[in-house]
């Protein structure tokens, strides 16, 4: 964004315009023969330069007098000539005013339509800083109370595979058709002890244990009990002639009781079968062993436990399901772990989106230091490297970065608004928004501090802000479509970061021109009275 701004304007002297080089020659012969007093002196500072050759021929021409410039102050020209030869000019934005009127925008439109409302809206913030702050908060406060309703995306199918794929439409076909397919939650249980099998019967007594306190596990949601027999995903079983939740474990050889398999010799026997059969999930290191007279039994590392739950009650998408597991977890995995021993490790798809939605607080370290580079270039390029706190702009760099969290904030506000969900890679935002937003704010300032003092505060934020303003947000506008476009792909991965990136684009460019303009306007005001940069 930042670059363009600045290409823009650079094209606005060097060029012809419409009519060709008569233009250029026109505004030369204006500058040349109207340098006596100017309340807009141009600095000597780096800028947009103009073709001295042009200039020469042009303005020496008889035919050409020096065009009338009514209503507008004339140019003082420093270091136009020395001895025969031409110098650059390089103009400040009393000369970029003086090219407009010249030159025009004919057949730009879009541009002169922006500027102008730029140069309304930059009076409006000059004189009114406060209130324009106080508005952009409040609409910052009411967009990112979006983020109370935001929902986070974890499920591969739905992140990296193509919804409107074959393989996607027969997905949502079978879903509409049979219901919400349950999801597990997956308990894996091996011995503390290095080597020893899981397959013994001292081992599947503490099973019987661990299952019985998963199975009992209550938590109080909203003034509803909530256990697994509550949550779980039932199916009708022909063995027991009814609906029972659906799990699935070495348990389940005995129908879950205790009783059975403690009446059952050859429970080895019965294991071993379930094993070859792939009824049973087994892990690590699997073998079979035989005893001294020939019978062979089963040597494992690990076993899975799989409970399913049903994803479409309402418990299971409002928190419960959250909860219930948080319970589970704290009272009853690690606190059998301490005493059974037996090593438990859980995981379902609810607690793998508790992980997603706090991968930004992993992050922290990371984004802090990134942020804070950030700012510290951002005071340095606004204010200069200065002791002198009257010119120092430390506490208006600060502010570009609250500006830029405000951005973002809102951008994806206005995605949880409109029901499209956070994932993991949704964060990757933030380090483009960042770029963007910071560059964008330096060409502000620099518009505005290439305007002569001189003049009042109210026609230098005019100024600065109709054309930098322009430039800004022609570019911003145009990223923001170029993420608008990635909305379309047949991806959820890439609609889940662009669709936040466009908003949050747009947001950038709303609180560059009220938000950041208005701190402008304040902290030009603390330089003009002497006081203290307050940072």
């Amino acid at each position: 964004g930042g670059g363009a701004g600045r290409g823009e304007g650079a094209s606005t002297v060097g060029e012809a315009g419409p009519s060709g080089a008569a233009c250029s020659g026109d505004v030369a012969a204006a500058v040349e023969g109207s340098f006596k007093t100017d309340p807009y002196t141009p600095s000597l500072t780096p800028g947009l330069n103009m073709r001295s050759d042009t200039m020469q021929a042009e303005s020496h021409t008889p035919e050409k007098p020096p065009m009338a410039m009514p209503g507008l102050p004339p140019i003082m020209r420093r270091g136009l000539s020395r001895g025969a030869e031409m110098l650059p000019i390089r103009p400040s934005l009393g000369d970029l005013q003086l090219y407009e009127r010249a030159c025009g925008h004919e057949g730009k439109y879009v541009p002169m339509i922006i500027e102008k409302l730029y140069s309304a809206l930059g009076v409006l913030v000059a004189r009114r800083p406060i209130t324009t702050i106080i508005f952009s908060l409040i609409l910052v406060a009411a967009l990112s109370s979006g983020l109370f309703f935001a929902r986070f995306e974890t499920e591969p199918e739905k992140l990296y595979v193509p919804q409107y794929s074959e393989v996607g439409l027969q997905r949502k076909f079978i879903d509409q058709t049979f219901g919400a397919r349950p999801q597990p939650g997956l308990l894996v249980v091996k011995p503390d002890k290095e080597g020893e099998s899981i397959v013994s019967a001292e081992n599947i007594e503490r099973l019987f244990d661990l299952h019985e306190n998963v199975t009992g596990t209550t938590v109080l949601w909203h003034g509803e009990a909530l256990s697994f027999e509550t949550l779980c995903a039932r199916r009708f079983f022909v063995e027991a002639q009814a609906e029972e939740c659906l799990s699935s474990s070495v348990l389940m050889l005995w129908n879950f009781n205790r009783r059975l398999f403690r009446l059952d010799p050859n429970w080895r026997e019965v294991v071993l079968d379930a094993w070859r059969s792939s009824r049973v999930d087994f892990g690590g290191d699997v073998r079979v062993e035989r005893t001294e007279n020939g019978t062979a039994y089963l040597v494992a590392e690990a076993l899975q436990f799989s409970y399913y739950f049903n994803t479409s009650i309402a418990a299971y998408s409002d928190g419960g399901m959250a909860a219930w597991e948080e319970a589970l977890v704290a009272q009853v995995i690690q606190g059998f772990q301490a005493t059974s021993g037996l090593a438990l490790s859980y995981w379902s798809t609810k607690l793998n989106e508790r992980d997603a939605s706090s991968i930004v607080k992993k992050d922290i370290d990371v984004l802090c230091l990134t942020f804070s580079s950030i700012l510290i270039y951002v005071c340095i390029t606004l204010g200069g490297f200065t002791t002198d706190r009257r010119k120092s702009r430390a506490a208006l760099g600060a502010f570009c970065g609250i500006c830029t969290v405000c951005s973002l904030s809102s951008g994806f506000g206005i995605c949880a608004y409109i029901g499209i969900p956070l994932a993991s890679v949704s964060t990757l935002v933030l380090f483009t928004l960042i770029g963007v937003s910071v560059d964008d704010m330096v060409i502000i300032v620099d518009a505005f501090d290439r305007t002569s003092s001189q003049v009042s505060l109210e026609e230098r934020v005019r100024l600065a802000l109709s054309h930098a303003g322009t430039a800004v947000t022609m570019t911003s506008m145009t990223t923001m479509v170029a993420f608008l476009s990635g909305v379309n792909v047949d991806l959820p991965s890439i609609q889940l970061v662009c669709a936040p990136a466009a908003a949050s684009m747009l947001m950038v460019n709303v609180l560059q021109v009220t938000f950041f303009t208005a701190l402008l306007v304040l902290d030009a005001r603390r330089q003009a009275s002497g006081e203290l940069d307050c940072a």
